[in-house]
């Protein structure tokens, strides 16, 4: 009897350990989350990955703000308020531009937008950029639906801030080609969003 208690007692103390080593390697993941660049996307809040972090990290804000910020605290990369922990399982960090071409003559009427984050695939997407001109869908002033081309281009990375703004991949203009993915597709979007709010300004 003594020796089945001893036996019980062994294999208790044995499955509390592997219960222990899994939150210990859950515990490593969460600290070895991809960390990119985020700016220009206000739906991706501080707030909603740590409560409280808003004003410390600023990552909502345009990316205009986080170039703004850059020069003026004097930096070569843009500060830690833009610096954003993927959420756990996110392999890769992408940087997307638009450019919405006015076809006039005043360059200050076309419009340039960025964002900078974190995939939200899980899996690590290849190194690169793809450029290309999108049909958009947008609503003029007077509600109207009408189509506008966007230039885009859509980089993926996969190491601890490797979407810098002025880093290797996206100073560059672009190397391997990407097919177009949902993450392209929602950027796009996202760009057509800002291009609606934008030509329907008073």
């Amino acid at each position: 009897m003594t020796s089945n208690w001893g036996l019980v007692g062994g294999a208790i103390a044995v499955t509390f350990s592997l219960v222990f080593l899994d939150m210990a390697a859950g515990q490593t993941t969460t600290e070895q989350q991809l960390q990119c660049y985020a700016c220009g996307m206000p739906r991706v809040h501080p707030e909603n990955d740590i409560l409280g972090s808003y004003g410390v990290k600023k990552y909502n804000h345009s990316c205009q703000f986080m170039h703004d910020e850059t020069l003026r605290l004097g930096l070569s990369e843009p500060p830690n308020a833009f610096l954003r922990s993927c959420p756990v399982g996110v392999k890769s960090c992408f940087g997307a531009f638009g450019f919405y071409d006015y076809r006039d003559t005043d360059p200050e009427n076309d419009l340039k937008v960025e964002f900078l984050g974190c995939s939200e695939a899980k899996y690590a997407h290849s190194y690169g950029c793809d450029r290309e001109k999108q049909n958009v869908d947008v609503r003029d002033k007077e509600g109207k639906k009408t189509q506008v081309e966007i230039d885009m281009n859509l980089c993926f990375c996969s190491e601890n801030l490797c979407n810098d703004p002025n880093g290797e991949l996206l100073g560059q203009s672009g190397s391997a080609p990407l097919t177009l993915s949902s993450s392209a597709a929602a950027a796009a979007v996202t760009v057509a969003a800002v291009i609606a709010s934008w030509r329907s300004r008073p």
